[in-house]
């Protein structure tokens, strides 16, 4: 359920473009000579070729990095109306339009690669107003950052709008993430715009041959993540195998531990890895006897240390898989407990390392919220009472305080499912 606040965002949105549309339309801005018109539609086939062809990582931040060495020259080329038009048409991708993509949001995101493409026409006009070279490749640089800037910025606004981010939300870390490859794209850019105002055809294909080969090196990369995020996936799915009583619990970690992450500041670029670091940090327990893992009646001091066993040996299990090496000392420390009396290592407060203070917060309540085969699942009151009782002891106070404001604001519906 979306609030008043994501109902002012697109809005605000939707009049922005209506108003940069209707101010530029009818002027002679607006005029296309026929050379024009073939590089509108030429732009707009090569846009919808990229954004089509871009099935692996079709995260926004991929596809931007893709459409980018494209959007530059449409703005460069044919101005801020038709160079917005290009842009918000042909970055149209597959899922977008197919049945049950919400059409509100389709029409939000049109509009704000619309609004950032005008946007940057203005920070042009000043540039070369002010004696810059036309062909120049800082201008064209100027133009890349600042189409990112002005859709990061909307971007941020509205997960803000929307509730998904917190004060401690960096929005320095957030916009770097997303413009890592900006450069690459803008000198994608540049001789794109060279080679196409030097009317050199085997240049042209030359150059269609270039801009898909960069699309083709990044979907490599992003196929390879890609690939890692379904081992996850499985380890997880696996894990949960383990107990019935537990089906779904990485699952439903990993997402409390999003949810308190953003409230607590924890930036867009680590919280896939504290993500990624919930659907595995249970992966010890496929050593350990189901006996044990599904027993009814009290454990014995011996099995208890086995239980207790499980941080170092999902550490161990996974030691050798060098891209999860950042989420070793998440995975051993989610059951330090804040007073020093957990385990494995007895850490105490800020020495244990924060990542693994929310997952420990996380797993521990959605312990709280499931039945388990010891006694039955907690209800909303009496959770409550019980981060309150281990605040401080058990948990972070500062991320406990987080989730108690989170319940008693209605965050998670009744069956501890997220709702807004």
């Amino acid at each position: 359920m979306r609030d008043r606040g994501w109902t002012i965002f697109v809005t605000t949105i939707y009049l922005i473009a209506a108003g940069f549309f209707i101010y530029f339309f009818g002027t002679d801005q607006t005029y296309l000579d026929p050379t024009e018109l073939g590089l509108v539609i030429l732009l707009t086939s090569l846009l919808l070729l990229l954004s089509f062809g871009t099935t692996v990582g079709s995260g926004s931040g991929t596809h931007s990095s893709i459409t980018l060495p494209i959007i530059i020259p449409a703005l460069y080329l044919l101005g801020p109306f038709w160079g917005g038009f290009v842009s918000a048409i042909g970055t149209i991708q597959p899922n977008q339009i197919k049945k049950g993509f919400p059409v509100y949001i389709f029409i939000l995101n049109r509009a704000m690669i619309f609004i950032s493409v005008i946007i940057s026409s203005f920070w042009l006009r000043f540039l070369v107003n002010g004696g810059f070279e036309w062909i120049n490749i800082w201008i064209v640089a100027a133009i890349g950052f600042s189409y990112n800037l002005v859709n990061n910025i909307m971007l941020w606004a509205g997960l803000w709008a929307d509730r998904k981010l917190s004060s401690g939300n960096n929005f320095i870390l957030f916009a770097l993430e997303r413009t890592r490859t900006v450069f690459i794209s803008t000198l994608v850019a540049v001789i794109f715009i060279i080679v196409y105002q030097s009317h050199a055809l085997p240049g042209i294909l030359i150059l269609f041959a270039l801009v898909f080969l960069f699309r083709d090196v990044l979907q490599a990369r992003f196929k390879h993540i890609n690939s890692f995020f379904q081992v996850i996936e499985s380890f997880a799915r696996v894990i949960d195998t383990k107990d019935p009583y537990t089906r779904g619990h990485s699952e439903r970690v990993a997402q409390y531990v999003e949810d308190i992450g953003r409230r607590a500041g924890l930036s867009p670029i680590r919280i896939p890895r504290i993500v990624q670091a919930a659907k595995l940090h249970d992966v010890g327990k496929l050593g350990i006897p189901e006996a044990i893992l599904l027993k009814p009646g009290r454990l014995t001091a011996q099995e208890y240390d086995q239980i207790k066993s499980h941080p170092v040996r999902g550490e161990k299990l996974l030691e050798d898989i060098e891209m999860l090496d950042d989420l070793m000392a998440i995975i051993r420390h989610h059951h330090e407990r804040y007073d020093g009396k957990g385990y494995p290592d007895g850490r105490k407060g800020e020495d244990i390392p924060f990542e693994a203070r929310i997952l420990s917060l996380a797993d521990a309540f959605d312990c709280m919220t499931t039945d388990r085969i010891y006694r039955k699942a907690m209800n909303k009151e009496e959770v409550l009472e019980e981060l309150e009782r281990c605040s401080g002891t058990q948990f972070d106070p500062h991320l406990t305080r987080i989730l108690i404001d989170m319940l008693q604001n209605d965050f998670y519906d009744e069956n501890f499912g997220w709702q807004k």
